[in-house]
């Protein structure tokens, strides 16, 4: 894993070393870009909760707001899912 930059809203761009690129937002999200579609997935975490009085579940997402804990969180995910 390596560090591209560092734009002027604090994002990090990191690239992996098969290719992909993880970014890590200061507004705690992290998302990835796979190279092959103009798309940016999702990382954090989902939530499942049931308001009162509603038969409906609703999902949201688990923000990361400590840059150390996003970078924590990166480390572990390319631990797992990276082949070296």
């Amino acid at each position: 894993m390596k560090l591209l930059e560092i734009n002027k809203n604090g994002t990090a761009k990191f690239l992996l070393t098969d290719g992909r690129i993880i970014l890590s937002y200061q507004s705690g999200y992290v998302r990835m870009d796979n190279g092959r579609s103009d798309r940016l997935y999702q990382m954090n975490r989902v939530t499942r909760y049931q308001p009162k009085n509603s038969k409906y579940y609703y999902y949201t997402r688990v923000l990361i707001p400590n840059e150390l804990d996003r970078l924590e969180y990166i480390i572990n995910f390319v631990k797992r899912n990276v082949n070296r």
